[in-house]
This record gives structure tokens, C-alpha cells and sequence, in this order.
């Protein structure tokens, strides 16, 4: 990224930003785990592959920064949940926590 060489090592904009996209993430994965929507739900665990094959694929390449097994976990539980729910959810059901 061009402008990250121009500030000091923990640029605060950027820093921000990540913290945003974190927040935004959360609240598609906890909307997933509260409706159980089966697109809901697959779109979450989507998401969150997204970001995490990256972000392990800098530590595999950088095993200095490597937390071990952990990072593995952070890919291998959402597709590991994406198998389990893909016959378990219903299509257009939702479940709605605050209806009885």
C-alpha cells in the first residue's frame, strides 16, 4: 500500500480501517448465527474465509509470525461449519429469537 511507507510503523488510519472491517465482519457473522438463515449463514462463513486463507497464507509464508495450529483453526472451522450446515439449514427459514 502506497501511503502505509509514509506514515510511522502503526499508521493510524489504516489501523482504524482494519478495526472496521473487524466490526463489520462480526455483525454479518453474528447476524448468521442468530437468524440461521442457510444464505445468511453460508454468506457469513464466506466472509470469514475470505479474510482467513489470506491472512494464513502470510503466516505459512512467514513462519517467524506463525502461531502454530491456531491459525489452521481460523480456515479450518468455517469449512468445517459450511459442511455441516449445508443440509441442515433450510432454505428461506429463519429462525426469528424474538417471536414465539
Amino acid at each position: 500500500m502506497p501511503t502505509v511507507r509514509d506514515y510511522p510503523p502503526f499508521d493510524e488510519h489504516l489501523f482504524r480501517d482494519s478495526g472496521a472491517v473487524n466490526l463489520a465482519m462480526a455483525v454479518v457473522l453474528g447476524a448468521g448465527a442468530v437468524f440461521l438463515e442457510r444464505t445468511l449463514v453460508y454468506v457469513a462463513l464466506t466472509l470469514n474465509l475470505v479474510w482467513a486463507v489470506p491472512h494464513l497464507a502470510f503466516h505459512t509464508a512467514h513462519p517467524a509470525h506463525t502461531a502454530g495450529a491456531v491459525l489452521g483453526m481460523i480456515v479450518a472451522i468455517p469449512v468445517l461449519l459450511l459442511v455441516l450446515t449445508r443440509g441442515a439449514l433450510p432454505a428461506g427459514e429463519r429462525r426469528r429469537p424474538w417471536r414465539r
